[in-house]
């Protein structure tokens, strides 16, 4: 029988209640990360938008995945996020997603709070390596 696993999904900007959600499962912060020693946790996106700590919410994930303890995919608010931050290459001055009124008010904490933090980089950095699908082995 393989590893059992916990499924995480639309964390949203919530990092607090991440971690309470984490603790309650069983997993330890140790050594810069969350982890379990029997289990492991399968974040399926929609990390960022709506909730107060977007940053945080990407960073413990993204600790975590770094840590081997997590395995994420991408959601459609992280894919969303990222079109809007990407520059689109046939039309310049454009980018993949348009930046109209309604979809940098769907971002706008998220925006915001990515504007101002140097490490934001290095989060759409992970977030662009993340798949969109997992296959997982079956047991």
């Amino acid at each position: 029988m393989g590893p059992g696993y916990d499924i995480i999904g639309d964390v949203h900007g919530h990092a607090m209640a991440l971690e309470a959600l984490l603790a309650a499962m069983g997993y330890e912060h140790r050594a810069g990360t969350w982890r379990h020693a029997e289990r492991r946790a399968i974040c399926v996106g929609d990390f960022i938008d709506r909730g107060p700590e977007n940053l945080r919410a990407c960073r413990i994930v993204m600790e975590m995945t770094e840590a081997g303890g997590v395995q994420a995919v991408l959601g459609n608010h992280d894919f969303n996020h990222l079109a809007l931050a990407t520059p689109d290459p046939d039309q310049p001055g454009t980018f993949l997603r348009p930046h109209i009124r309604k979809n940098l008010h769907q971002a706008r904490l998220t925006l915001t709070e990515f504007a101002r933090e140097p490490q934001a980089a290095a989060v759409l950095a992970w977030l662009r390596r993340l798949p969109l699908w997992l296959d997982l082995e079956r047991g």
